[in-house]
């Protein structure tokens, strides 16, 4: 028995958007879905909306049945949602503005209008090829969410609801095709939204491809014939049926054949999973019909949040009926069986019903322990708790719940015997398919029943005789119409209309079809035919003023009839008598041939459009029919019979010997019945055998040898008989049955003849045939028990009961694992496990339960599972011998290809060549690490260990070099240094790409001199940690400490002296006296005897931050060294006074910056006198750092001359030197704001060049 479909992974991906319509706000700013939630304002509803689709695990949101977990659970795992989000923005939602107003969507009374402007905002933006996950060119589903306006009038067509839309404007080139519509509204307390969680699980289920359970209000039908058992007929956290579960292809219900001693069958939960090996529903089939079946399933109570709801704590069984209705493009739910009721597709049953038509209380459809429903007496219906099928007849099913819990339920299921039924038997290969479903034609003659179909090919024509159909021939390819059959003469005769006004007839012959007249008629239309019977029959033809009566061959004609109303509905010609209907008088009259004319014998004023005429004892019988469910009217020797006919539809009549048969049609339920009377009883009509099939068209009845045939009309034209007439083979003949005891049958085994059990088979007469009852099958173990049915060639059949022991295979076979057991490598793979069993049936699988180790040594042990082709299995221990690897492999130990660094010890690996073709796993290293503090040849011994733990080994010899020769220095540029300074220190010419093991020590061999600038040169050398060292050469450039001035000629030059001058950093507040140049040096108590030291370059002190400047050493009236020093100025705090410092009274002093007065209207372009006041000046200067020209001070004592390319000391002039000049050329530039061009000019050389020029 199959639990359960094997699961096959799938996704669907689900897009939700929310929109508003023209002018609604909702959304914007803390609104609509972006309000904080009232109960939680730490979430929006927007999180609680998502909730919906896709589970967050959020704690507060535990609560919710999500759609992703909902189908992931009722499709165990088999159906992954992926819902998307596309407006959503940073944790909120950006509502999709429609571009009409509510009101407008609402008198169009179309989500679909709605659906296309959502489509249109959307493949306006993202890349949407992820929402197409079974790739079939389409967006897999859209949810458009309405927020509907505040206080909105009910619109009846926007409601939620699932909707396609074809061939609409692609998203991203994806079209779209399903979408669920939901209408939102939000109050105080927070969402409507036509859509709780069960809702939008629902309405994505239709997605799905499953209907509605519910009966829909336009069928004016009440009741509810699922309830809350499927959610797909009550909105709610509910498990779908079994039966929806597999029409989604999530499982497979198992079907099981009851039995009248009753069959147990245990089931478990439905979210027990295809693992559990038992099924939660199991199915029984109707025997009345193909497309209607009964399923008993097991609902638990309470089990999972999909909730499931019994009284009590225990679970319980429920019992429906499946309808498939066949021909319909529609849910059965829509349409209407006996007396109005609805044909649903599922229906509940549930005790107090006496008929499905009210369908109330749908939850007391559970059984519990110890309760029975059904009944083994066909006779009873739903009145007596039958399960019945959608025509209230009695399928025989009885179930009992002998045990229900939590985890399952214990079932007995009788049925009673199908065989003590009277069933009409479809005969094999005669479906045909017609043009319309409305045509087909039936005719009995002698021993043979002739068919004719307008199929594509024109019209067909077979024959069936003895049980066999064969075809005789097709004519009128692409231009017949619906055919009649007639006989005349013991000749089979096809008559048909063409669209030019004709009537043609063909004779039947034994191997084609050979037209012989056509008849004229008028009419540019196909004419109307109707079929006679009786000796002179031919074909009636109704040209719209007369009825002609065609005969096969001219002459055979009979007189024309005049009908005494218009538009002739149907026409009975038996021999001279005539009858017919008309619609306008709604009349039927009837009309007998005498003396070469028609005459009018009797008429009726209601209409009978059915009217059926033969001859019973050579006296006219007819049946009369409005067509409809109305009492049926029939008339023998012109006298009224009162019947117990039902009030049917009648479709044909047949008279044979003193028997007559009528066809009659349910037209509410479609089903056919045949019925029988005797001449000598006209009002007695008993039913002949069970229903014979479902139409919606009428049908045709024959009797030939005493079985009935009849021809159903539909998608197919199909043929059905029965025995009508008690026939007496089987009363002369006795067929000699092998009797053999039950014995075991391994399931899945060949299913031998029925005729090999008939000992006497070839003495029976000719025609007899053998077949199993039911159809013998070894698919399952069990017991089987079946009737070996001998059918003669007259339809008599004799039965004889055989019973089979069918036996899973596990119980029939007895495989044994190998004697001797395998022998592998350690870690080699384990052989398949058909190596080590024997005597395993064909078609088993073998596989490994549990694998043998092949990573440990010796005798191994496993498990093999034999799974046979019935699906039972077994296991057999088996055995395998694991051999060590060090007795398999042999390393190749070499030598080092190169040194191996000191303080390195080398990978022990580099010394096995065939590593890779050793086994994996194997580990190589030394046995005692060699130490390599000193180089020279080492040796040292390597293991190689394989994962079986048996080892190699070999003594290897290789060089260790010293760091001299394993380290590679690099030697780098150094920044240069100036005329004067210590040479760069050794180590900063020399960087190793890879560091030594231990710090080596770096040294100047011979240190280069910096006296005279230029390229210099030198030698360093590197001693490493173990003794070893080497030598590089280096190089640096030194700079010259100043720019080199031409000294004048001198007659003598002074003797040069060792003196070198070390700067000193000074700190002074901004605009203070400039310091004395000794104080810039350092080293200034080094000086020699008779120097001095006077400003070269006086640094700008009335600007912040460090000033440059240069100092010069004097000897003898000589500059013989200057050096730059650095100033660093900075501004004084509020209140505090510059310092005084001590300034250099021989050199210029900067000049101090101006406290500007106030003034109300300050001169935005002052000009600066040339010899300012003593006082400030009077207008403030918009310039925040003005230098006005500096005050006069009395004259110093006279200096020597400055050394050439020196500033000239203004101090040391007159008023009307050139000190005087400078400094009155750098005040106006200050105050013009160009203090930067007065330093430049006087404190560089090109600058101080400029103002000697």
């Amino acid at each position: 028995m199959v639990a359960h479909a094997a699961p096959a992974r799938s996704d669907i991906a689900n897009v939700a958007v929310v929109v508003r319509f023209a002018g609604q706000t909702q959304g914007e700013g803390p609104t609509g879905l972006n309000k904080p939630h009232l109960s939680n304002p730490q979430y929006t509803y927007w999180d609680a909306f998502k909730e919906r689709f896709t589970s967050s695990g959020t704690p507060y949101f535990a609560n919710y049945v999500s759609l992703d977990e909902y189908v992931d659970l009722v499709s165990y795992n088999q159906l992954r949602v992926h819902n998307f989000f596309p407006e959503e923005d940073g944790g909120r939602v950006n509502y999709i503005t429609l571009p009409h107003s509510f009101e407008y969507y609402a008198q169009r009374g179309d989500v679909t209008t709605v659906a296309r402007d959502t489509v249109k905002a959307l493949a306006a933006n993202l890349n949407k090829q992820q929402w197409d996950m079974n790739n079939d060119g389409r967006v897999d589903n859209l949810t458009v969410v309405m927020h509907l306006p505040d206080g909105a009038p009910k619109a009846p067509r926007l409601t939620t609801s699932k909707h396609v839309l074809w061939q609409e404007g692609p998203v991203d080139g994806l079209d779209l095709e399903r979408f669920n519509i939901h209408a939102m509204t939000m109050d105080n307390t927070g969402i409507s939204l036509g859509s709780s969680p069960g809702v939008v699980q629902h309405e994505f289920m239709h997605t799905l491809g499953i209907w509605d359970l519910y009966r829909f209000e336009d069928e004016n039908i009440g009741g509810s014939p699922v309830g809350f058992w499927d959610i797909m007929s009550k909105a709610g956290l509910f498990y779908p049926l079994a039966q929806h579960r597999q029409d989604l292809g999530f499982l497979e219900i198992p079907a099981v054949q009851p039995t009248p001693e009753g069959i147990e069958v245990e089931l478990a939960t439905p979210d027990s999973g295809p693992e559990s090996g038992r099924p939660y529903a199991v199915r029984v089939s109707s025997p009345f019909s193909e497309t209607e079946s009964f399923v008993i399933e097991y609902r638990p109570n309470d089990r999972r949040k999909v909730l499931d709801k019994f009284p009590g704590n225990n679970g319980g069984v429920i019992i429906y009926r499946v309808n498939q209705v066949p021909g319909e493009d529609k849910p059965s739910n829509l349409l209407k069986g006996p007396n109005g009721q609805p044909l649903d597709y599922l229906y509940v049953f549930r005790p107090g019903q006496d008929t499905v038509v009210s369908a109330t209380n749908p939850q007391d459809a559970d059984l519990h322990q110890g309760d029975s429903y059904g009944s083994l007496n066909m006779a009873d219906t739903i009145a007596q708790n039958a399960i019945v099928d959608s025509h209230n007849r009695n399928s025989g099913i009885q179930v009992t719940v002998e045990e229900a819990t939590k985890e399952g339920a214990r079932v007995t299921i009788k049925q009673t015997s199908a065989a003590d039924l009277d069933f009409w038997e479809k005969v094999a290969g005669s479906g045909v398919d017609p043009v319309n479903h409305d045509n087909g034609a039936l005719l009995s003659l002698g021993n043979k029943v002739y068919r004719a179909v307008r199929t594509s090919r024109g019209i067909s024509v077979d024959v069936q005789e003895g049980g066999e159909v064969t075809p005789v021939g097709s004519i009128a390819s692409g231009t017949s119409y619906a055919p009649t059959l007639f006989a005349r003469e013991g000749q089979a005769y096809v008559a048909f209309g063409d669209n030019q006004g004709r009537v043609n007839i063909a004779r039947i012959g034994q191997a084609a079809v050979t037209q012989v007249r056509s008849v004229e008629t008028g009419l540019g239309y196909e004419p109307k035919v109707f079929a006679g019977s009786g000796p002179n029959a031919g074909v009636v033809v109704d040209t719209g003023t007369v009825l002609k009566f065609v005969g096969p061959q001219e002459g055979q004609d009979l007189p024309d009839l005049r009908p005494g109303g218009n538009t002739v509905v149907d026409v009975a010609w038996n021999g001279d008598s005539a009858v017919l209907s008309t619609f306008d008088p709604q009349k039927t009259f009837e009309y007998r041939l005498e003396g070469g004319s028609w005459r009018q014998v009797s008429s009726a004023d209601s209409m009978y459009r059915l009217v059926h005429s033969v001859n019973l004892r050579d006296k006219q019988l007819t049946l009369l029919s409005t067509g409809n469910d109305e009492p049926l009217r029939l008339r023998y020797e012109g006298q009224e019979v009162t019947t117990n006919l039902p009030a049917f539809a009648a479709d044909d009549l047949v008279a044979v010997g003193d028997n007559v048969y009528a066809l009659l049609h349910h037209q509410n339920t479609g089903l056919l019945k045949v019925y029988k009377a005797s001449v000598s009883d006209l009002g007695t009509w008993t039913q002949v055998g069970e229903d014979v099939a479902n139409t919606q068209v009428q049908a045709q009845l024959s009797v030939v040898g005493g079985v009935a045939h009849v021809l159903v009309r539909g998608e197919q034209v199909v043929t059905f008989t029965n025995r009508v007439e008690q026939p007496q083979l089987a009363q002369e003949q006795e067929p000699a049955i092998k009797q053999v005891k039950p014995h075991p049958v391994p399931a899945l085994a060949e299913v031998p003849s029925a005729r090999s059990f008939v000992t006497n088979a070839d003495a029976l007469p000719d025609g007899t045939e053998f077949y199993w009852e039911p159809e013998l099958s070894f698919a399952t173990p069990g017991t089987k028990r079946v009737e070996l049915v001998t059918r003669y060639g007259d339809g008599s059949k004799d039965r004889s009961a055989l019973t089979f022991n069918v036996s899973a295979h596990a119980d029939f076979y007895a495989p044994t694992a190998t004697a001797t057991p395998r022998s592998v490598t350690f870690g080699d793979p384990v052989p398949a496990p058909a190596q080590f069993a024997e005597g395993v049936p064909a078609g088993a699988t073998l596989t490994w339960a549990a694998e043998p180790s092949t990573s440990q040594l010796g005798r191994q042990t496993g498990s093999v599972q034999v799974t046979y082709a019935d699906g039972t299995s077994e296991r057999l221990e088996v055995h395998l011998f694991v051999s060590e690897l060090a007795a398999v492999h042999q390393p190749k130990f070499v030598a080092s290809a190169s040194a191996v660094a000191l303080d390195s010890a080398p990978d022990a690996r580099e010394f096995v060549s065939n590593l890779g073709s050793l086994p994996g796993g194997t580990g190589v290293s030394w046995e005692d690490e060699p130490v390599l503090a000193t180089p020279g040849r080492k040796t040292a011994k390597v293991v190689v260990s394989y994962p079986d733990g048996s080892k190699d080994q070999a003594t290897v010899t290789f060089e260790v070099a010293s760091h001299a020769e394993t380290f590679a220095p690099v030697v780098k540029q150094v920044p240069p240094v100036m005329q004067g300074q210590e040479a760069p220190p050794a180590d900063s010419f020399v960087e190793f790409p890879e560091e030594p093991t231990h710090k080596a020590e770096i040294k100047w061999r011979d240190q280069p001199s910096t006296a005279t600038p230029g390229v210099r040169s030198g030698a360093v050398i590197i001693r490493y940690a173990d003794g070893s060292s080497q030598q590089v050469k280096v190089e640096f450039h030194v700079k010259p400490s100043a720019p080199e001035v031409p000294a004048p000629e001198e007659p003598q030059a002074p003797e040069p002296i060792a003196f070198v001058p070390q700067p000193r950093s000074q700190e002074v507040a901004r605009g203070a006296a400039l310091p004395k140049a000794r104080l810039m040096l350092s080293n200034a108590d080094q000086l020699p005897a008779g120097a001095t030291v006077s400003w070269k370059t006086v640094p700008d002190l009335n600007t912040a931050g460090e000033q440059a400047g240069s100092v010069v050493v004097s000897l003898h009236g000589k500059d013989i060294k200057d050096i730059v020093v650095p100033v660093v100025v900075h501004v004084a705090a509020a209140g505090e006074q510059p310092p005084a410092g001590q300034p250099d009274e021989g050199q210029p002093q900067p000049s101090p910056a101006p406290e500007p007065e106030p003034s109300p209207a300050p001169d935005p372009d002052p000009v600066p006198a040339p010899e300012p006041e003593p006082s400030p000046a009077p207008q403030p200067d918009p310039d925040p750092d003005p230098v006005p020209a500096p005050e006069p001070e009395p004259s110093p004592a006279p200096q020597p001359d400055p050394a050439p390319g020196r500033v000239p000391d203004p101090q040391a002039e007159d008023s009307s030197s050139t000190g005087s000049i400078v400094g009155a050329i750098v005040g106006l530039l200050a105050l013009l704001g160009l203090g930067g061009l007065g330093f430049w000019l006087t404190q560089t050389p090109q600058g101080r060049a400029l103002l000697r020029f």
